[in-house]
């Protein structure tokens, strides 16, 4: 009986051991996923003072760092478009506002976009 009691309370013991490992890597998992997905906003709240606490943090580090650099990456292509002619520039991931006030100044098909003819237009396109 005895034995049977130390393998029970030893298997829990084991399961509750591996259960507080995994669950902070299932977190970090998740965070990995939305970022790859694009939201790069997203962060892990980890709060221990283990090596999964650190490794959180350092996740959150290179969140922070990946964010600021797409950041400037972004305003970079929003001029670059810009100066090619286009009325506006909506990022990834896409924010309702964002989309909608693009849309507003999206001019019209028929009327000419910063003096681009139609046949540049065309071009642009690939028409011939």
């Amino acid at each position: 009986m005895l034995v049977f009691v130390t393998w029970v309370v030893g298997g829990r013991l084991a399961f509750l051991l591996a259960r507080q490992i995994t669950n902070p890597l299932r977190v970090l998992a998740g965070v990995a996923s939305q970022m790859a997905g694009g939201n790069l906003s997203t962060r892990t709240a980890l709060q221990s003072r283990d090596e999964l606490g650190q490794l959180g943090d350092a996740f959150n580090q290179m969140a922070d760092a990946i964010q600021k650099r797409e950041a400037g990456a972004m305003q970079e292509d929003r001029e670059a478009c810009q100066e090619a002619g286009m009325d506006d520039y909506v990022s990834k991931p896409v924010r309702v506002d964002e989309l909608v006030g693009a849309l507003r100044k999206c001019r019209s098909l028929t009327e000419p976009a910063n003096g681009i003819t139609e046949s540049q237009k065309a071009q642009a396109i690939g028409e011939s």
